[in-house]
């Protein structure tokens, strides 16, 4: 090694094109990383609680093809700008061959607008595809009615709707003040600080809870960032029609609470208390259970 040199170490990007990496590994990068994340999680054997047992379906990358989607936030016109780990790109070492114009952008980080659009995205997306079906495997039919095509695509839709007819085959609903709603919205997006059990059942194998975790990590000393980021969050949320009662160890629960002033109303109504999603309406919404043309009918409502 000639004087004045000093060894290079990368701290992240890939050393194989990337076309080369999918080759070998049989997996994009980040698919990767999301396999092996640790970063704002602690196991079990750790912390010592019992927690029920996460469903471990790994969870599709969101991705629309075609046109380009907006932003859907403006961070960056404020000056805002999330942690971005400082690599030394080895731009000043002679023999390092060129990039490849089809690959010059490939290790470029996206801009706050864009990462935390694509993280809202993702996470309408998991938190519809992390609706919870009946038990007794695939001869019952989802709680749900919405198609695998819906429940992966970021639409909002759903949530802006009291159609319960048209999402719901059974489900356990209340209004609720929004208190409760902000409850629901900390297990989500939980503050700077927040340590996560790998158990809590539906958020570890969804990908935006895991991009969650890691910007929670990387920009533990901005925590009025990551609240005006929650706020924005939050604000999307509230303007829903109605959301999953999400707890701390479950995104989805399908235990209702028994009588009482804070008790559910099972739709269809069935005597006992079978399993169905719960939901939060907004405190004045009114859910619409038939559908316009059946009116007339007879029917348990």
């Amino acid at each position: 090694m000639a004087c004045g040199e000093v060894p290079r170490l990368r701290q992240q990007g890939p050393l194989l094109p990337l076309k080369a990496f999918r080759y070998f590994f049989r997996s994009d990068i980040e698919e990767l990383r999301r396999d092996f994340q640790t970063t704002g999680f602690i196991e079990d054997e750790v912390i010592r609680q019992n927690r029920f047992t996460t469903s471990k379906a790994k969870l599709p990358i969101y991705c629309r093809f075609g046109t380009p989607e907006p932003d859907l936030f403006a961070f960056a016109a404020a000056g805002d700008e999330l942690y971005q780990p400082v690599v030394d790109d080895g731009s000043d070492v002679e023999e390092r061959p060129p990039t490849p114009p089809d690959q010059a952008d490939d290790d470029q980080p996206r801009g706050i607008d864009a990462e935390l659009s694509q993280l809202w995205r993702q996470f309408v997306s998991d938190l519809t595809s992390k609706s919870p079906n009946p038990r007794g495997g695939e001869i019952r039919p989802s709680y749900m009615k919405l198609t695998p095509n819906e429940r992966y695509s970021s639409s909002e839709a759903p949530y802006k709707s009291l159609h319960v007819y048209e999402i719901w085959t059974d489900v356990w609903y209340k209004n609720a003040p929004e208190e409760d709603w902000e409850v629901c919205f900390n297990n989500l997006f939980p503050p700077v600080g927040f340590v996560s059990s790998t158990r809590r059942q539906g958020y570890k194998p969804s990908p935006y809870y895991q991009d969650w975790m890691v910007i929670l990590e990387q920009n533990h000393d901005n925590a009025p960032l990551v609240e005006r980021i929650r706020d924005e969050f939050r604000k999307r949320i509230f303007a829903w029609e109605w959301m999953p009662k999400a707890e701390s160890d479950k995104m989805w629960t399908t235990s209702a609470k028994k009588d009482g002033k804070r008790a559910f109303t099972r739709w269809p109504a069935k005597e006992g208390r079978d399993a169905a999603p719960v939901i939060l309406l907004k405190k004045n919404a009114v859910p619409i259970f038939v559908c316009p043309e059946d009116e007339g009918s007879t029917g348990d409502i």
